[in-house]
């Protein structure tokens, strides 16, 4: 059973980009040459699920990241209103 990448491993997972780019070196490959165009397209199908998983993560990741940013800054803010 393959591992899915969770969140927890971020930052052990590779990127999106990193994915796409060895998914694109794995299709180049002598042995992708190899298989059959049926088997080639499901190889390629399981992969771009994955990447595109990856992809998503990234993005809620980062616009957590930008929320807990905005959300500090606004309560910095807050703070800084409340003494004047």
């Amino acid at each position: 059973m393959k591992k899915e990448a969770t969140a927890s491993d971020t930052k052990e997972a590779k990127s999106a980009r990193e994915m796409f780019q060895g998914l694109i070196e794995q299709v180049t490959s002598e042995e992708m040459a190899q298989l059959e165009f049926g088997d080639l397209e499901e190889s390629i199908a399981e992969q771009g699920k994955r990447i595109m998983k990856r992809v998503l993560q990234e993005y809620r990741e980062l616009r957590a990241q930008e929320k807990i940013k905005a959300d500090g800054e606004e309560q910095c803010v807050d703070s800084i209103s409340e003494t004047m």
